[in-house]
């Protein structure tokens, strides 16, 4: 069993520097102009324009949090996991992950026959911010710079491409926004559906931890069962079982079912929701046995 760990589960207790906080401290570096809205393109118009105003407002940014991890992390480091890839710039998972001494592998570095490895390997898929370094950032953040690694020299893509179809994988912290890591992955799964059935012997499976979205208002919290609905479908569409979990306190519930997997207990979906016809259903969910890690 391999992760991909996103930053899912810290941002949304303000325990992880945000993409959009990144992306505002640029613009505020540089009047952008208006009519450039998208993320990736607002911090490529910084980068062509002021190149050290760049890196400077990067690092600062980084240097100005020291990521807490949430227990539902912290627990991850009982998984019995040799990979974890991540988009995630910073250190917060080698942390969680010291005790096994994991390698920090990044960007350029990447090689698909180090997925092979055979200790504790955490892939910056995106680069790593190191904030006491001076040396030039390898990051993919920009417009030209995803291009690169996606469609150019294709270095991260292929890397991912063997990942996705070369073991189980679980997704935690990861919303599926990420429009170049999502075209792999839909690649993927088009592949794999054009591949004959081997019951006897399963392709690897992906499952993603998500937590179930709630719709609040001033009167009321209920579960939003239409973006439910929405997310399984892409989640099909993606080739990846989805297993709801409720968020509250903490993300408790996914803690308990991180233990559950550390533990070599089966692995289920534990939570539940309430239909709209009273009934109580759960998300789809799976099994996760054991496999290549």
């Amino acid at each position: 069993m391999a992760l991909f760990v996103g930053a899912g589960l810290s941002m949304g207790q303000g325990l992880y520097p945000s993409w959009p906080g990144l992306v505002n401290a640029l613009n505020n570096q540089l009047s952008v102009p208006k009519h450039i809205t998208n993320d990736l393109d607002i911090a490529q118009y910084v980068k062509d324009h002021d190149a050290q105003g760049y890196e400077d407002v990067i690092r600062r940014y980084f240097a100005g949090w020291k990521p807490t991890m949430q227990k539902a992390v912290s627990v991850m480091a009982a998984l019995p996991t040799r990979l974890i890839l991540t988009p995630n710039y910073d250190d917060a998972l080698s942390e969680a992950f010291h005790a096994r001494a994991p390698e920090r592998v990044v960007l350029d570095d990447l090689r698909v026959t180090d997925l092979e490895g055979t200790g504790l390997q955490i892939f910056h898929i995106h680069g790593f911010i190191n904030t006491q370094s001076n040396d030039p950032l390898r990051i993919v953040l920009t417009r030209k710079d995803f291009e690169h690694y996606y469609q150019e020299a294709k270095t991260v893509e292929i890397l991912l491409h063997n990942f996705f179809l070369s073991r189980h994988v679980v997704f935690f912290g990861f919303s599926f926004n990420d429009q170049y890591v999502v075209e792999v992955l839909s690649r993927v799964a088009e592949y794999e559906r054009r591949l004959p059935e081997k019951p006897q012997s399963p392709y690897p499976r992906r499952f993603a931890c998500l937590p179930l979205p709630r719709t609040t208002t001033k009167i009321n919290d209920k579960l939003d069962l239409k973006r439910v609905a929405e997310m399984e479908n892409r989640m099909t569409q993606l080739g990846v079982i989805p297993i709801w979990y409720d968020p509250e306190h903490d993300h408790q519930e996914l803690v308990e079912l991180i233990r559950e997997w550390s533990a070599g207990v089966r692995a289920r979906p534990s939570a539940a929701y309430e239909r709209s016809d009273g009934a109580i259903g759960g998300g789809h969910g799976g099994s996760i046995r054991g496999g290549r890690s």
